[in-house]
Order: C-alpha cells, then sequence, then structure tokens
C-alpha cells in the first residue's frame, strides 16, 4: 500500500488521486475521478474495473457545480457545497455514514479537488482517527468557512 503524500514545494498535486488514508480514503479533483473510471465527465468512460482494482467502494461529491455519471455499481452521495459555505455539522455526519456503509473505502472528488473534497475527505479521516491537524498537514487546509465548520464539527479550535 502506498503512503499517505505529503505536501511538497512545486508539485502538481492535483493531476493525482491523493492518499489521506491508505485504502480507506482517496482525494482528487472532478478530472482524476474521471480519470480513475468512478465518475464521467460528459461522453467520458466509466470504467469499473479501475476503481474496483484500487479498492474504492464509495464516492462522495461534495460540489453543487459537478455533475457526474456513474456506474450501477458506485454508490455515490451529491453534496450541494460551495468553497464558502457553512457546512452543518448533520451534513458531515452524513458523509461519515455513507463512508462507513460503504466498506470504508471512499473516493472524495469536488471540482479541482483543494477544498470542499479536502474538508470532506478530512471529516472521513477524523472518524477514521487521525488528527484534524494531521489530515492538513497531509492535504491543505480548506477555505476558511469550510476549515471553521469541520473544526466545529470536530470540537476542534482553530
Amino acid at each position: 500500500m502506498m503512503a499517505p503524500q505529503d505536501k511538497r514545494e512545486g508539485e502538481d498535486l492535483f493531476a493525482a488521486p491523493r492518499i489521506l488514508i491508505p485504502g480507506k480514503v482517496w482525494v482528487g479533483s472532478k478530472e482524476v475521478a474521471a480519470a480513475l473510471g468512478i465518475g464521467a465527465l460528459g461522453l467520458d468512460e466509466i470504467r469499473p474495473n479501475e476503481w474496483k482494482a484500487r479498492g474504492i467502494r464509495a464516492h462522495l461529491n461534495p460540489a453543487f457545480n459537478i455533475v457526474l455519471r456513474y456506474h450501477v455499481d458506485m454508490p455515490a452521495l451529491r453534496l450541494l457545497i460551495d468553497d464558502h459555505d457553512t457546512v452543518a455539522p448533520a451534513v458531515f455526519d452524513l458523509a461519515v455514514a455513507v463512508h462507513r456503509l460503504h466498506g470504508r473505502a471512499t473516493f472524495v472528488s469536488c471540482n479541482s479537488g483543494k477544498n470542499r473534497s479536502v474538508a470532506f475527505a478530512c471529516a472521513l479521516g477524523v472518524s477514521e482517527g487521525l488528527a484534524l491537524e494531521e489530515c492538513f498537514r497531509l492535504l491543505n487546509a480548506p477555505t476558511p468557512e469550510l476549515e471553521a465548520s469541520l473544526r466545529a464539527w470536530a470540537g476542534v479550535g482553530a
């Protein structure tokens, strides 16, 4: 299994899936989701063998502006979230419940893979026992609004 990826100066960390917890939580953009065959953008092909081979069992899409087509075997939850929304704790709870229901192996993606997907991947990471600050170290902190919502949900001050 691959180890969690640390931030590195000058690397494009958003061109490939980033791993928060090996075998449990992956993060990326809509293009990464399409490249993995998880969901299709337009006429892209949905390829279940690719995401199944990686162990991905569900997709969480916290993005009001991204609509993907899915294979019948891919459980998906789309949340209508913007980068600057304040997110209610119950929404993070729902994301964690879907993650647990579908085998704790979830790919999280939004438009660019930098804010909404990071916030929700961090929620899944916290549900798996990671400290919130460790999630931020591995993935970057999201927008101030999403970070504040996440901290309130996790019970962690700034």
